[in-house]
């Protein structure tokens, strides 16, 4: 039998010890520098597919859902498909339904909620719909009132106080609308277009503007159409974008995988977080969403990957590959429930940080 000397076994011991901290200081430190995932910090459960919707007639739409978004107090998602419906999704699991339906099953590009449950819809129908407040138990939409424009509507979105109605045309029109009294104003004309492979448009959360996406910039235009200032991403042209919950930040997604996080209004950098990977039709990052509470942001791209990082440093906490193509639309139903809209179907996702 081997007698063991105490005093080696203890040196042993304390410069095993002593390996093992300094290994876990050296990939801790790569892991940041890197802003590599650690699966620890975030997992993920898919709790439901939304599948429902069916082919469009485009060559190469498929089943697209291109844009998502949930009534909290009806406790229901809807999606706008390239079928041309736009369908109800019960959180609690029921069956969907069809709520609306444009005429020639021309695509809807975009649905949003108001804070009182009206439905916004802009698609290739060249209108945007507005709809009664929706109750979970409605089998069809009551159509309140409806913006007929000469291009087809790529996004809209409501101002915070639930009064008026931004929507983005596909020629890069940005037009303010206002269902109480049927008006609409034109804020900004491209006489010439724009192409803006991901269109994404916010109210500032002060809501004294309406800001949108260019080719290399986030604008804001106030709601006199002056313009109120912009922040650039040079020679890149830009996905989708978001705004922290204190407003004075916003996340913008990019062509090449990345998403930059600038000072508002200001521009200047906080972070670049490297974030997704290229596919055969580029890295875009179309969706891009502050949580609840800022705490959390989730980025979506076109590789089907959804990612939630920590903004305030910028580290990536967890991945999750979608499973049905590219990612068009995404939001967070409360602070660690995700949903998303993807080029064959959409998701629901649990988060947990």
């Amino acid at each position: 039998m081997e007698v063991v000397d105490p005093v080696q076994f203890l040196g042993r011991k304390l410069a095993n010890a002593a390996v093992d901290a300094v290994a876990s200081k050296i990939k801790k430190a790569y892991r940041e520098r890197k802003k590599a995932p650690d699966l620890r910090q975030a997992r993920f459960e898919r709790v439901m597919t939304l599948t429902g919707h069916q082919a469009g007639p485009g060559r190469y739409q498929g089943m697209a859902v291109y844009s998502i978004d949930v009534l909290q107090t009806a406790d229901v998602l809807v999606t706008g498909g390239a079928d041309g419906t736009v369908r109800i999704w019960p959180l609690d699991g029921s069956p969907s339904r069809v709520f609306l339906a444009l005429s020639g099953r021309r695509s809807v590009r975009s649905v949003a909620f108001s804070g009182d449950g009206r439905l916004a819809v802009g698609g290739d129908d060249r209108r945007i719909v507005v709809t009664e407040a929706v109750q979970a138990s409605a089998r069809e939409a009551r159509i309140a009132t409806a913006f007929p424009y000469r291009q087809a509507i790529e996004r809209v979105v409501w101002s915070a106080d639930d009064t008026r109605l931004a929507a983005l045309t596909r020629e890069g029109h940005l037009v303010l609308c206002t269902p109480a009294d049927g008006s609409l104003n034109v804020l900004v004309r491209s006489w010439l277009g724009e192409y803006v492979s991901a269109p994404c448009i916010r109210f500032t959360p002060d809501g004294r503007a309406v800001v949108r996406n260019t080719y290399d910039a986030v604008e804001a235009v106030t709601l006199a159409g002056e313009s109120e200032g912009k922040v650039r991403v040079p020679r890149l042209r830009l996905g989708g974008f978001d705004f922290s919950s204190g407003g004075d930040a916003v996340a913008v997604g990019v062509e090449d995988g990345t998403v930059h996080v600038l000072d508002w209004p200001g521009g200047e950098h906080r972070h670049i977080l490297r974030s997704h990977d290229s596919t055969p039709l580029g890295a875009q990052v179309p969706a891009v969403a502050f949580s609840v509470d800022g705490t959390l942001l989730a980025t979506a791209g076109y590789d089907g990957t959804v990612n939630i990082w920590r903004p305030d440093d910028g580290i990536l906490l967890g991945s999750q590959p979608c499973g049905a193509g590219m990612i068009y639309a995404m939001t967070w139903i409360d602070q660690r429930r995700l949903a998303v809209a993807a080029q064959r179907e959409g998701r629901r996702w649990s988060v947990n940080v």
